[in-house]
C-alpha cells in the first residue's frame, strides 16, 4: 500500500480504500493525463478477482449486443456512469450494478474466465 501511494498520491483526485469482508480490496482511484484510473486488487488470483470477472462479463456482453449497445454504455459514460452501472441500466438491472453483472458470468464458459 505504500508503495502504491508513494507512486500515485500526487496525482489529482487521488484516493485510496481498502475494503474488509470475505476478500481483502484495496480500490485506488486518480486521475492522470485527463484519464480517470482505478487499480483494483484482492488478495487472491488474478482471474477470481472481482474486477477481472466484471471485465469478461463486460466484454461477453458488449460482443452479445453488438456496436449500438457499446455506443450506449460510451455515452452513459461521458454522462458520469461508471462502466458497472452504464451496463446495469441499459440492462435494466436492479440493486447492486457490480453484484447484478456477476448474473451473467453463469453464462460464460470457464476457459473464457
Amino acid at each position: 500500500m505504500a508503495e502504491i501511494k508513494n507512486l500515485f498520491m500526487q496525482q489529482k483526485k487521488f484516493s485510496i480504500r481498502e475494503k474488509t469482508g470475505k476478500e481483502e480490496t484495496v480500490v485506488v482511484n486518480f486521475v492522470a493525463d485527463g484519464f480517470e484510473i482505478e487499480i483494483f486488487a484482492q488478495n487472491i488470483p488474478t482471474r477470481q478477482q472481482l474486477g477481472y470477472r466484471h471485465l469478461v462479463i463486460e466484454h461477453e456482453l458488449l460482443n452479445q449486443y453488438g456496436e449500438v449497445f457499446r455506443q450506449q454504455v460510451v455515452a452513459l459514460k461521458e454522462q458520469g456512469y461508471k462502466t458497472e452501472a452504464a451496463f446495469a441500466r441499459l440492462l435494466k438491472l436492479e440493486g447492486n450494478p457490480y453484484q447484478a453483472l456477476l448474473r451473467f458470468e453463469v453464462g460464460i464458459s470457464k476457459q473464457s474466465i
